[in-house]
Parts: structure tokens; sequence; C-alpha cells
């Protein structure tokens, strides 16, 4: 009889250990699902910040290249539009053939 008990009693504490380790193996799955969440939402977020800051590096270079930014600019070094006598519009260099350089105005 008591080899009986004792044999209900091992196998009633080896159906709990495995009861736990499954329930570990489940804890630990989960802990590193929620890792993994943290670490996807983290490069999301560093990715934003860094398109925006992009948006706005891009916005900033669209000012700094507008005519009225750069009058402004030359304004304050002393300089001035040209006038109508004083542009020149020169013509097109002609295109450089492979491997030679563009041929140089006289």
């Amino acid at each position: 009889m008591r080899a009986r008990r004792s044999s209900g009693v091992v196998r009633l504490a080896l159906a709990f250990a495995l009861l736990l380790l499954g329930l570990a193996a489940v804890v630990r799955r989960q802990s590193r699902g929620l890792e993994l969440m943290r670490a996807v939402e983290k490069a999301r977020t560093e990715r934003a910040e860094a398109e925006a800051e992009r948006a706005e590096l891009l916005h900033r270079i669209d000012w700094l290249q507008s005519r009225a930014h750069v009058v402004d600019a030359a304004g304050l070094r002393g300089m001035r539009p040209p006038s109508g006598m004083e542009i020149v519009i020169l013509p097109e260099a002609p295109a450089a053939r492979a491997g030679q350089p563009a041929m140089a105005l006289r």
C-alpha cells in the first residue's frame, strides 16, 4: 500500500513540476514578446523623429535657397540686384564627349 501511495505522490509531484515548467516557458515567451514590442516601438519613434528632422531640414534648405532669403542676405553684405544692362545670358556650353573635358569659353 505504501508503494502505491509513494508512486502517486511522485506522479503528482512530476505533474506539478511539468505544469510549473510550462507556465515558466509561457512567462518567458511573453516577456520576450514584450521586450521585442518595446524595441519595435522605440525604433518607430526614432524613425518618426528622424523623418521630422529631415522634413525640417528640407524646409530650411528651401528657405535658404529662396530668392527672398538670397536677396536679403546679399543686401546685408552690401550687394544689390543687377539692373537690366548688367545681366548677361551666356550660351549653353556644348556637351562634353565621353572622357573629354568641356571646352572653355574664350
